[in-house]
C-alpha cells in the first residue's frame, strides 16, 4: 500500500513472493471493498454504484499477483471467505 492525495492506496506493482505479501494483499483489498472472486476477470468487477472497481493498467498488474498468489497459497480462497464470514458474523 502507498499513499496518493491523503489516500491510502492498493499497490498493484509489487510483485508477491511469499504467503505474508499474499495474505496482505488479499487483507487490503478486502479492506478497500475491491475483494472479488479471483476466477472472474477483474476488469468486469463493479462497485455498488455500477464503476468499474479497476482501471485497465490496474487490471494487468493485478493478473499477475493473482496468479502469485494461486502459485503460493494453497487455498487463496479460504482467507477470502474467512474475511467475509467474520464481517457477516458482526452484523448477526
Amino acid at each position: 500500500m502507498y499513499y496518493e492525495g491523503g489516500k491510502i492506496m492498493i499497490d498493484y506493482k509489487t510483485t508477491l513472493l511469499n504467503k505474508d505479501m499474499c495474505e496482505k494483499f488479499i487483507t487490503s483489498l478486502y479492506k478497500h471493498n475491491k475483494l472479488f472472486h479471483f476466477d472472474d476477470d477483474p476488469l468486469l468487477q463493479l462497485d455498488a454504484n455500477g464503476f468499474p472497481l479497476f482501471i485497465p493498467k490496474e487490471c494487468e498488474h493485478l493478473d499477475k499477483r493473482i496468479e502469485e498468489i494461486f502459485n503460493i497459497l494453497d487455498d487463496p480462497f479460504e482467507l477470502a471467505v474467512e474475511l467475509i464470514s467474520k464481517e457477516q458474523d458482526n452484523v448477526s
